[in-house]
């Protein structure tokens, strides 16, 4: 017996059916195929209570990584709380102020030693926030990447089960 009323199963398999929406896919078999989730996993937690309720900690970590979701959000969600979204890498604007009129020169015959040493700062600044930037995507892709392998991993050992409790039936 779970440890959740059938409510509150139900208000998750719903928050959960509109999350995989949300993040593209309105249908179960392409979410699936792109997450290397198991349908019959997925098909399970959007359709509890009716289905069943017995997951664990393991599938719950699973479906959070599918769904894009912060870690413990399904619990979070079943005693309550919203369905909390991993966050999203989002980059700071690069703001590019004019120079100062200082720093360029009124009669353009002059040097431009100071026009173009202002430039050179902006562009310093810009080159690092752009590496700054790549460096979080790496970091998320590199998360991602690890995701996504555990997902086949215990994908693969959720199969494996399968076909043991199937031969043994």
């Amino acid at each position: 017996m779970s440890e959740y009323p059938p409510e509150a199963w139900s208000r998750v398999a719903r928050l959960l059916r509109s999350r995989r929406a949300n993040i593209g896919y309105s249908r179960r078999t392409a979410f699936c195929a792109a997450t290397e989730l198991n349908y019959k996993l997925v098909a399970d937690i959007e359709g509890a209570p009716d289905t069943r309720t017995n997951f664990s900690d393991e599938y719950f970590a699973l479906l959070e990584a599918g769904y894009r979701l912060k870690e413990g959000a399904i619990r979070e969600a079943l005693e309550g709380g919203t369905l909390a979204a991993q966050p999203e890498i989002s980059a700071e604007p690069v703001t590019v102020e004019p120079a100062p009129a200082e720093a360029v020169p009124s009669n353009p015959s002059a040097p431009k030693d100071e026009a173009t040493e202002y430039l050179q700062g902006l562009l310093t600044k810009v080159h690092e926030q752009l590496a700054e930037v790549t460096q979080q995507l790496a970091d998320q892709n590199q998360m991602l990447v690890s995701q996504r392998d555990q997902l086949a991993e215990q994908n693969r050992q959720i199969e494996e089960l399968r076909r043991q409790q199937q031969k043994g039936a």
